[in-house]
């Protein structure tokens, strides 16, 4: 809830409810796309980063 909206038009409903689910789609489509997948993983190699809370090293990502 959006504490600076008086109580009398603040919905408890999460925000997007209503929301067309293609567009929604779309956006993790784009997310997960081959081509930005690899941009990410090349970034957290130049970058070294640290393995996750899975204790999967970024070396073992690229298979």
């Amino acid at each position: 809830m959006n504490p600076g909206v008086p109580l009398s038009v603040r919905s408890d409903e999460p925000t997007g409810i209503g929301d067309d689910v293609r567009d929604q789609q779309d956006l993790w489509e784009k997310v997960f796309c081959r081509e930005n997948l690899m941009v990410a993983l090349k970034r957290v190699e130049r970058n070294r980063g640290a393995a996750g809370v899975d204790g999967l090293g970024a070396e073992e990502l690229r298979a």
